[in-house]
């Protein structure tokens, strides 16, 4: 682990940048994926310290197989800019369901990846017009709509290996947006299993 010997966050960017940022404020939209229990809200929490996932959001027990994208929305102020901190949560993708099945992997990760390129268009839509109002010189609410990274919480199987709808969620989402794959409750593993789990997972992924 390489120790950090600068400031990370605000503070360590430009001085145009901040002056700017000060002035509108800045958006940072952060898919997080991961089954329930895995430590998606301690993580969050932790970065920004501060709550980003409400501890009585809901959790319903899923009698169907299916995904729900929910957005939880926060502003997070440092270095007296103010962060526009869109975190949107897929429930149901790793979870136990009565019905599982490779094919079901399989068009979970199409959803996500379908979610995503909506994103990416409503990206590009609210682009052209707000340049368009620009250049009628009318003033656009402008906010960035797409996903800047995804988390994705990984849960490696009894054995330590990675299940193979992880590795393909992995490969699928890659082109699209920056990724982060976390091993889900990583605090509970020794360090010996730790060092197995990273392995298994880079072999996984130059394997795939």
């Amino acid at each position: 682990i390489t120790k950090l010997t600068k400031e990370v966050g605000f503070g360590s960017l430009s001085n145009y940048f901040l002056q700017r940022s000060r002035q509108d404020g800045a958006d940072f939209n952060l898919l997080v994926i991961g089954p329930a229990g895995s430590g998606k809200s301690t993580l969050l929490s932790n970065l920004y310290n501060s709550e980003i996932l409400p501890a009585d959001r809901r959790r319903n027990t899923r009698i169907e197989d299916t995904l729900e994208f929910v957005q939880h929305e926060s502003e997070i102020k440092e270095a007296n800019v103010a962060l526009r901190l869109k975190v949107t949560e897929v429930l149901g993708y790793g979870e136990l369901s009565f019905v599982k099945t490779n094919k079901n992997n399989a068009q979970k990760i199409q959803n996500i990846l379908k979610h995503v390129d909506s994103k990416h268009k409503e990206h590009f839509d609210s682009e052209n017009y707000a340049q368009s109002m620009k250049n009628n010189n009318n003033q656009a609410a402008y906010r960035d709509q797409l996903y800047h990274a995804a988390i994705i919480f990984i849960q490696p199987q009894r054995n330590l290996n990675i299940k193979a709808s992880d590795i393909d969620l992995l490969k699928a989402l890659q082109g699209r947006v920056n990724v982060i794959p976390v091993i889900a409750k990583a605090d509970t593993y020794i360090n010996e299993e730790l060092n197995r789990i990273k392995s298994n997972l880079k072999k996984s992924i130059h394997e795939a």
